[in-house]
Order: C-alpha cells, then sequence, then structure tokens
C-alpha cells in the first residue's frame, strides 16, 4: 500500500493524491473525506479517553503524552484534535492510526464500517490490467 496525501490549505481536509492498494484498487480522496465528515470526532476519541466539555469545545489530559492538566483539545465544530503540551493534531482517521495504531487503509475501513459507510474501491486503470496484475 502506498499513500500520497496532502492537506488542504487552512483546513484539516486531506487531499488524498492517491491510496495505492496494489491490485485491489484505490480508494478516492472524496470517499476519504465523507468518511472523516460522518464521523463524530468527538463520540469517536469519547469512547477512548474521558473528554470533558469546556466551553465549545472538549478537553482531557493527552493520550499521547503523560500530564496532569489537560492540554487535549477537541474541537466537534471544526472536527479535529489538538494537544497544547506535544503538539499532536489531527482528525478522526489520524486519532485510528495514531492512538489505535491502524494503518491508514484499517482506519478508514474501521471508521466506514462504524458510520455505516460502504467503501467502493476502484480498480487500477490500465491498458493491459492482466500483464499489470502480474507484475503487481
Amino acid at each position: 500500500m502506498r499513500v500520497t496525501e496532502a492537506r488542504l490549505p487552512n483546513t484539516d481536509k486531506i487531499d488524498v493524491i492517491e491510496v495505492n492498494l496494489g491490485s485491489n484498487g484505490f480508494l478516492p480522496p472524496d470517499v476519504i473525506n465523507m468518511v472523516n465528515d460522518a464521523t463524530n470526532i468527538v463520540e469517536f476519541i469519547g469512547e477512548s479517553i474521558t473528554l470533558k466539555r469546556s466551553g465549545k469545545e472538549f478537553s482531557a489530559c493527552c493520550p499521547f503524552h503523560g500530564e496532569k492538566t489537560p492540554s487535549f483539545t477537541v474541537n466537534e465544530d471544526k472536527q479535529f484534535y489538538h494537544c497544547f503540551g506535544c503538539g499532536a493534531h489531527g482528525n478522526a482517521i489520524s486519532f485510528a492510526v495514531e492512538y489505535l495504531h491502524y494503518d491508514f487503509i484499517e482506519a478508514v475501513e474501521y471508521l466506514a464500517e462504524r458510520e455505516s459507510i460502504e467503501l467502493n474501491f476502484e480498480k487500477p486503470k490500465f491498458k493491459n490490467y492482466a500483464k499489470a496484475k502480474a507484475f503487481a
């Protein structure tokens, strides 16, 4: 598997150029963003750590480093988390990768299943797919 990704400017949206799953196909960027957008990040992270409402955001002690005072925040409106202590930052997919130790595709599949989203992998578009598959 090869993931080529980039973040859109001033946002946590992933603009995935390509998720190559070898002979299994490709996962289009709009599908990845749909899965991420469908996941309520507060509910998802709240299943792993205890979050406490703090104004418009939720806070907790960071699950990525030891601390006594909460510096980890989750923003439900913008669907991202950030730790002011260690700098950990991301969305639901990156939390599944970093905290639950899934690889990228496992994280997307897990969240898609959780949100009842069917993933459709696009087959690679080669002129001679049989030859290309033989070399994969």
